[in-house]
């Protein structure tokens, strides 16, 4: 599957709490989908990380303070970038980069779908080694 094959399959996958399917999953769940069953890499799951989708900035806090291996921060993003993007005045959501314009993302109250990156204010686009 390619990563566009997968977006278009995404788009309207409801949001679930700490969901890691097709089912169903919250900000991270999407990429660690699609970075399994696009790219063939086993992400971290995160599930044990936090229990609410109220402690969803944990994901991000984890990315900001550097301490998930294998990523590092780029200036501008390419598919399947990490975008941590601030709410509420924290790094505290993520999507995956579409091309440098569009994300894809999933949030609480809303089916996954995708945006203008622009539209966010960015805490960090995030690279994983070797893409």
């Amino acid at each position: 599957m390619t990563f566009e094959e997968f977006c278009i399959k995404a788009i309207d996958v409801s949001f679930k709490t700490r969901g890691r399917d097709w089912d169903g999953w919250d900000c991270w769940g999407l990429p660690y989908v699609a970075y399994k069953e696009v790219y063939g890499i086993l992400i971290p799951s995160f599930t044990e990380c936090y229990r609410s989708i109220k402690q969803k900035d944990l994901i991000a806090s984890i990315f900001n303070k550097g301490k998930v291996d294998g990523w590092h921060p780029e200036d501008e993003a390419q598919e399947g970038d990490i975008i941590i993007v601030y709410m509420d005045g924290r790094g505290m959501h993520c999507g995956m980069a579409m091309n440098k314009h569009r994300m894809i993302h999933a949030d609480h109250g809303i089916n996954t779908g995708t945006e203008k990156i622009s539209e966010y204010k960015l805490e960090g686009i995030y690279r994983r080694d070797g893409m």
